[in-house]
């Protein structure tokens, strides 16, 4: 893995969710789902069972700049306990996307088993995802500045964003004692000269929207210092992005294909669950067959939950 292409992908949702990670942990979880992708193909995974990884160590510390076991294993465990509300539930549901997160006794592996249900945040992504350097992220010290960083490279070539006030606060995890005012000087000034000072971003700002004297709305602004550069998984150069007409109509009409999309997705989403569950009834049948078995007992269990992935990828592919 060399530095040049270190790009991490996942979906915007994971951006915009809104969680009690750390700064370290938000360092972790950004660098397995990096470390995961680099050893199996992104746009192959199945997502009808859960998905079940080695992690080698030396892959994950070569990412972070704290690498002591006992840090790794408490950053592992918190992150697994930690609850995550996701925007397309409106923040309602509780979830907990790993199965199980945990440490090899003899700290040289990381059990990684992420549930089927969350598989498409990270894996056989579509349009509706951020892409950004790893490292980039893993060198910014604060948990604020990690959090805006993110936002930012999820709507990079809009130069602004607009969340409602209630959750770009619930989004940043600002305490309810901080005025706006506070936020101002305590967070986004602080923010704007870290990742000028580590990024290519510049310019922070955020313009509050008023009902009365209630703040509603909030437009997250930035700048870059050049062009951003976009690479592909091959470190092949694909697109630059230019400076956009700073225009209120075609940010609305922006946004609004955007929403459109979300919602288009979700739905082909909700017709895929059933597809998988045939897909999967398809696959076992067929390696039942070929056992010349009609039902599962504990040994063949055992094999097929070491095969299976291959079969049901079969069974998509029509092969079977």
């Amino acid at each position: 893995m060399s530095e040049k292409h270190e790009m991490v992908e996942y979906s915007k949702d994971i951006a915009t969710s809104i969680n009690e990670y750390s700064a370290y942990e938000l360092d972790i979880f950004l660098v397995i789902v990096f470390v995961s992708r680099n050893i199996l193909k992104h746009d192959e995974v199945s997502e009808l069972d859960n998905l079940k990884l080695e992690l080698p160590v030396y892959m994950v510390k070569k990412l972070l700049s704290g690498t002591h076991n006992s840090r790794i294993k408490k950053a592992l465990d918190n992150i697994f306990d930690t609850k995550v509300y996701l925007k397309n539930d409106r923040y309602t549901e509780v979830r907990h996307m790993f199965e199980r997160l945990h440490y090899s006794d003899d700290y040289k592996n990381i059990f990684f088993e992420l549930k089927k249900d969350y598989i498409k945040l990270f894996y056989n992504l579509t349009g509706n995802f951020t892409q950004h350097k790893i490292k980039e992220f893993t060198s910014l010290r604060s948990r604020y500045a990690k959090r805006i960083y993110q936002l930012i490279m999820s709507y990079k070539g809009l130069y602004k964003w607009e969340f409602e006030a209630k959750e770009f606060r619930k989004i940043l995890d600002i305490p309810d004692s901080y005025s706006w005012p506070d936020l101002d000087i305590k967070i986004i000034k602080k923010v704007s000269k870290e990742l000028e000072e580590t990024t290519n971003i510049k310019n922070i700002a955020i313009d509050k929207i008023k009902n009365g004297r209630v703040i509603e709305k909030v437009v997250l602004k930035w700048t870059f210092k050049t062009p951003e550069v976009l690479e592909e998984n091959d470190g092949e150069e694909t697109k630059v992005i230019e400076n956009l007409v700073d225009n209120d109509e075609e940010l609305k009409e922006r946004r609004k294909l955007s929403e459109e999309s979300e919602i288009m997705i979700r739905a082909f989403n909700n017709f895929n669950d059933a597809i998988k569950e045939i897909m999967l009834e398809k696959a076992r049948n067929y390696f039942l067959k070929e056992l010349g078995k009609d039902t599962m007992d504990g040994y063949t269990k055992r094999i097929w939950d070491s095969v299976k992935n291959i079969y049901i990828i079969k069974a998509m592919k029509g092969e079977i």
